[in-house]
């Protein structure tokens, strides 16, 4: 790795040594490294799978903080329900995202200390119980879509095994694979792997009967899993068994990779266990919507993927699959048609069919896709597609059975003209008394919604980087170099700097958020040196608190220059009003060579960032409201709001999208408030006062009485013949009328 520092002693010296280093940095190109491509062991047989010795019929689940541990499929329609399967792949799916492998206790996962056969691991590890809940999410969320049970639990007994397993899975893989990743052996299955192994023992026959996965692990492994590339899963063996509708148990483990010093190759690699052999579970299977089946007398739910409805193209791999107990594919045929293409017929090709696993399967590969290299999914479509599948000559019970279904493909980055966001009516000036407002219900079923109020103030200003300026810029790069410098600036005396000594994508975000108009824009200063065309500069904008960071700007230039002089940007944002935004500065590596100087002048540059024309949001505040299509609110003071509403479909998850801005003025309350909140009774006329405004009562007061009071507010009276009276909150006031308390 090459690192230059410029010393000038005078103009001279300093060209001379900036023309060596110009001259040098065009040989200081590096290759990315990246992991091993993805390996799957081969899928468990009906053969292999056995019970382990050591199991028990209790079951220690992992306690999950997602709610009654299902995402209630008996009441999911998503799939034929655009909107639907894309919030559930939005908030369900992506909830894993990002999630570190962490240790419960310091010093395990240790792939080094698999010692000698008949010696389990001493430090096997427990991973945390977030990334168990992540890894069992994903897997949840596959079953949910696929229309089986999706109530598999994680037994601790089953996830020890599988922790063990990844250990030894890791520690030996060289010695299963050489370092062109080629199987050695091939009579060494890993499923029963060779007694002789380091920290072999009866366990990790047992173990081994799950899904095994090398260079992804938790939930990466179980969309590897799913995917299921490589040319010996041309069966989708994998799949089977993690959609298998008999199993409701399973076990997760998972190591990353490790070093091997004074070794060839000088790695272990990434492994990860997913135990699904406990095939003695519930039977149920569950049909969400419609048959996908055409064929009344399949009285059975068929298991496809991609399944018929509406899904995600991230979730739709080369090799499509249908499953089904005891059918016969041996005589089957495929048919695929472009249902926006005139019902032109698609190219497949089948895969070799192969019984044993799971349930009985046909594989079959559309357009001519590479099922082989774990890189290659379904491209992401501008616009939905749709898919006509016929299976004809299905055999069941010996009878011949014709199936069709259709799958709709989409991009769950965007949203179907059709979709509907939650949209707030109502009095938009109010007093602090409060009010009752409506809004508008997504198009299915939801237990929750949320209201959100932000109150707003005047736009801080420009972030350039200067001292005491900086205390809302979250840093998330690499702590080898500064991301404020001097060196190269656009004015003042600093800017912020972005470089890559690592492969790592380098960002920092800008804690602000802010109210963006119709009129509202990004405007920036960018700068960049050194840099090639595998390294990508990005501007970002991240909206009302989602996930998924959508790019504004983007420049991968290859560039074999000092960074000098700025280049001004101004990005409309009109097309986010009413939304609340932030934004986030990155620069990334894609596969191929980069520059890994931290030096002045490499890099991207930024200076002078402002969002023109847009308020910032002060305060946040989160209510849920229940799902009755209106609330009661009730400010947290006078001023200028703004409100929103989401649903939030599953619980313990996040929300949906936010639906549009209301703002709202609140007022100062009359005065008489806080004198019918403290209403005292005694013999006679006992308080009087005439409100300026509606207003309703805040609290509970409690009046004492000795005898009949009445007591009025021009839309309600309350007789009492004596004892306490309890005025509860939402007592209402009209405009103009007198409170009067009287004992009679």
């Amino acid at each position: 790795m090459i690192f230059w520092n410029i010393r000038s002693v005078c103009i001279v010296s300093l060209l001379l040594i900036f023309m060596a280093w110009n001259n040098s940095f065009a040989d200081a190109v590096i290759e990315v490294e990246y992991p091993p491509v993805p390996i799957l062991g081969p899928a468990s047989t009906f053969d292999d799978i056995t019970p382990p010795a050591w199991r028990y019929w209790q079951r220690e689940i992992v306690e999950r903080s997602v709610g009654g541990g299902n995402f209630g499929i008996s009441d999911f329609h998503g799939l034929y329900n655009r909107q639907q399967s894309r919030a559930f792949f939005n908030v369900v799916y992506r909830f894993s995202k990002s999630i570190p492998l962490e240790w419960k206790d310091e010093n395990q996962g240790i792939i080094a200390s698999c010692g000698s056969p008949g010696t389990l691991p001493t430090t096997p590890g427990t991973p945390s119980d977030d990334y168990l809940l992540a890894t069992l999410v994903r897997i949840n969320y596959f079953r949910a879509m696929a229309g089986v049970d999706d109530r598999v639990v994680l037994s601790q007994e089953y996830n020890n095994g599988a922790q063990a397993a990844s250990l030894f899975q890791s520690k030996n893989f060289w010695k299963w694979m050489d370092a062109d990743f080629k199987q050695i052996d091939p009579n060494i299955n890993p499923h029963n792997p060779p007694s002789h192994w380091d920290c072999y023992t009866s366990l990790m026959n047992d173990m081994s009967n799950g899904n095994l996965s090398w260079g992804h692990i938790g939930y990466d492994a179980v969309a590897g899993q799913m995917q299921d590339a490589g040319s010996n899963n041309y069966h989708v063996g994998h799949r089977r068994w993690l959609l298998y509708p008999h199993t409701i148990t399973m076990g997760v483990g998972a190591v990353d990779r490790q070093s091997r010093e004074s070794l060839t190759p000088n790695y272990y690699p990434m492994a990860s266990v997913i135990y699904t052999a406990d095939i003695t579970g519930t039977t149920q299977r569950i049909v969400a919507a419609p048959l996908i089946s055409s064929d009344p007398a399949l009285d059975k739910a068929p298991i496809a993927w991609p399944p018929a409805g509406y899904v995600p193209y991230p979730v739709v791999y080369p090799r499509w699959s249908f499953s089904y107990p005891g059918a016969d594919f041996s005589n089957a045929t495929v048919l695929m048609f472009d249902a926006i293409d005139n019902n032109a017929l698609v190219p497949i090709e089948p895969e070799q069919y192969k019984a044993n696993i799971g349930e009985n399967t046909l594989v079959w590969i559309p357009k001519g896709l590479d099922p082989n290299n774990s890189s290659t999914n379904w491209s992401r479509p501008s616009s939905d597609e749709k898919y006509h599948v016929i299976l004809a000559g299905v055999k069941v019970g010996g009878v011949d059975h014709n199936i069709n279904y259709t799958v709709t493909i989409f991009d769950p980055e965007s949203a179907g003209l059709d979709e509907v966001f939650p949209t707030i009516s109502g009095n938009g000036s109010i007093g602090s008394s409060g009010a009752t407002y409506t809004y508008s219900k997504v198009p299915f079923e939801v237990n929750s919604y949320q209201l959100r109020e932000w109150t707003v103030q005047t736009n801080q200003g420009i972030e350039g980087a200067e001292p005491g300026t900086t205390d809302t810029i979250i840093d998330q790069t690499d702590s080898s170099y500064e991301l404020i410098q001097s060196n190269v600036k656009r004015s003042g005396g600093y800017a912020f700097r972005m470089a890559h000594p690592t492969t790592a994508t380098q960002s920092f975000v800008i804690d602000r958020d802010f109210v963006i108009e119709s009129n509202s824009s990004l405007q920036f200063h960018w700068a960049i040196g050194w840099s090639t065309g595998g390294q990508v500069a990005k501007a970002e904008i991240l909206l009302d608190g989602d996930e998924s960071w959508i790019t504004l700007f983007s420049n991968s230039n290859d560039i074999r220059s000092y960074a000098s002089s700025f280049t001004s940007e101004n990005i409309p944002l009109g097309s986010y009003s009413g939304r609340i935004a932030r934004f986030r500065f990155s620069y990334e590596t894609t596969e191929g060579n980069y520059f890994n100087q931290v030096d002045p002048g490499v890099g991207f540059y930024v200076d002078d960032i402002q969002v023109v024309n847009a308020d910032e949001v002060a305060t946040a505040k989160n209510t849920f409201i229940g799902s009755g299509g209106s609330f009661d609110y009730q400010p947290s003071g006078a001023g200028s709001f703004r409100l929103q509403v989401r649903a939030v479909p599953w619980e313990g998850f996040e929300g949906i999208e936010w639906g549009p801005l209301f703002p709202v003025t609140v007022t100062a309350s009359p005065s008489c408030e806080h004198t019918l909140a403290n209403l005292s009774v005694t013999q006679g006329r006992l308080n009087e006062c005439h409100a300026a405004g509606v207003h309703t009562l805040r609290g509970t007061s409690t009046l004492e009485t000795s005898g009949s009071v009445v007591i009025e507010s021009g839309w309600n009276k309350i007789f009492t013949s004596g004892g306490t009276i309890t005025l509860k909150e939402g007592f209402h006031a009209k405009s103009g009328s007198t409170f009067k308390a009287e004992i009679k």
